[in-house]
């Protein structure tokens, strides 16, 4: 199974964008945890999720109202095993930053709780 290459700091005319990433193993196939990251109904509400991509077994992608948005890529360990890899950017302020690292520990404690980790 390949890994993806850390991501490079931004140039440009993006150098002020932060991102947050992060890898987080679970306890359950990657069929299973697509199929539930995957869903939007199974996601939090309260910040609007729109699906960009929906690859199968392997890639979600979201966007959200503050025009921020995640890619998590799912990697198959083994039958009953994968690890996400989760890649949020397009922050533009350090608040913004750290109000989605609190989304995102609140959404790896739910998973965790769901699948196991």
């Amino acid at each position: 199974m390949g890994r993806h290459s850390a991501q490079s700091e931004p140039v440009g005319r993006n150098r002020h964008i932060l991102m947050l990433d992060f890898e987080l193993s679970l306890n359950a196939s990657a069929a299973r945890v697509f199929a539930a990251l995957g869903d939007l109904a199974q996601w939090p509400h309260a910040e609007h999720p729109r699906m960009l991509v929906r690859k199968e077994a392997t890639r979600v992608a979201l966007s959200f109202d503050d025009a921020t948005r995640v890619t998590i890529s799912i990697e198959a360990e083994n039958a009953d095993l994968c690890t996400l890899v989760v890649l949020h950017d397009l922050c533009q302020t350090q608040e913004q930053l750290n109000f989605w690292k609190n989304y995102w520990d609140a959404r790896r404690a739910e998973l965790v709780a769901r699948f196991g980790g």
